[in-house]
């Protein structure tokens, strides 16, 4: 004889089954048998089930996973994500931010997105004129025209005056030029040249694997959590 099914689930509790055998032949006695069965009450909460636990990253992008949040035990409320683990320099967001459940809802999905960081270089402007900062150039300006001269004044007798003369204005003339250069080119505002990089302005997400865990709350009480595995590369 196949036993009856049994179309209603049971009520939280304790339940007595009875199994009753009975005998189409004369050879054997019917017989039957009990137990008795508590059945306990799954209490309210969700299950978050990620798309992966294992995400791998280099530093300056990111990685996303998606969770599926599942109402169990005819759990309802709203709930907000955070992580906690990350390696530096790292953080973490949800979209949407807030899932709101019930036992009737079905499954919510949330993406979790985490951002590492990357090196950024900062330029600084090269001087087009590397001596102009030089203390020699100045004396270089008044005493090259005067040394100059010595030398012409020991050819004199080859020159004429006239033409010493004009040398010498001239060579004056290229000193005032050379030492209005640098003056001129000593402010900050009117250095030109290239630009080279120097140290990383930003911190660097370093390298590792780090164990992150994810929970979702209510209203800042806990309801449930996951950890999944973050290699930064």
């Amino acid at each position: 004889m196949l036993p009856s099914s049994v179309s209603n689930s049971l009520a939280v509790g304790s339940h007595t089954i009875a199994a009753v055998y009975t005998s189409s032949s004369l050879g054997f006695a019917n017989s039957n048998a009990a137990r008795i069965f508590s059945v306990s009450q799954v209490p309210p909460t969700v299950t978050i089930a990620p798309s992966t636990t294992s995400l791998s990253v280099v530093p300056g992008a990111s990685v996303t996973d998606t969770l599926t949040i599942t109402s169990m035990g005819e759990y309802a409320g709203s709930l907000q994500f955070s992580c906690t683990g990350l390696p530096q320099n790292t953080t973490c967001s949800f979209q949407p931010a807030t899932v709101t459940v019930s036992g009737t809802s079905g499954p919510q999905t949330t993406v979790v997105t985490i951002q590492t960081a990357g090196s950024t270089a900062q330029l600084r402007p090269v001087p087009s004129f590397p001596f102009r900062n030089n203390p020699l150039l100045p004396a270089a300006a008044f005493w090259a025209p005067g040394l100059l001269t010595m030398a012409l004044a020991a050819r004199r007798r080859r020159l004429s005056a006239r033409t010493c003369h004009r040398i010498i204005l001239l060579l004056l003339f290229v000193g005032i030029l050379t030492l209005s250069g640098c003056g001129g080119g000593s402010s900050p505002a009117q250095s030109t040249g290239t630009s080279t990089p120097t140290t990383p302005s930003a911190p660097l997400t370093p390298a590792g694997t780090s164990s992150v865990k994810i929970a979702a709350a209510n209203s800042g009480a806990a309801v449930q959590s996951f950890t999944l595995t973050l290699t930064v590369q």
